[in-house]
């Protein structure tokens, strides 16, 4: 029995592109750049809050992470829901992102 499919070499894998998001599965959700940016925003906040001065770390720190996972979060629920819930959680989403600006 031989074995027609090849692996492929380590240069050739593609990394994953437009074509690939429009073509996932119906049951899996898109995966919409707000999110990535948020993750990415979120990524390098965390670092940063550690070197604030040690006055503020605690209180300013802590009120600026909450507005951002809040923000996050609130576009987490917006995306799982339609109608007039999902405009209220991008209104709670817009608020929290005032927050942080």
């Amino acid at each position: 029995m031989s074995n027609s499919h090849k692996a492929p070499s380590p240069g050739s894998a593609r990394s994953p592109g437009v074509d690939d998001v429009q073509t996932a599965p119906q049951n899996r959700p898109l995966e919409m750049a707000i999110f990535t940016k948020t993750f990415d925003f979120l990524s390098w906040l965390l670092p940063h809050t550690n070197h604030f001065p040690r006055v503020h770390r605690h209180s300013i720190t802590r009120r600026l992470l909450d507005a951002a996972l809040d923000f996050r979060e609130f576009l987490e629920e917006a995306n799982l829901r339609r109608g007039a819930a999902r405009q209220d959680r991008l209104v709670r989403a817009d608020e929290a992102l005032a927050k942080i600006h």
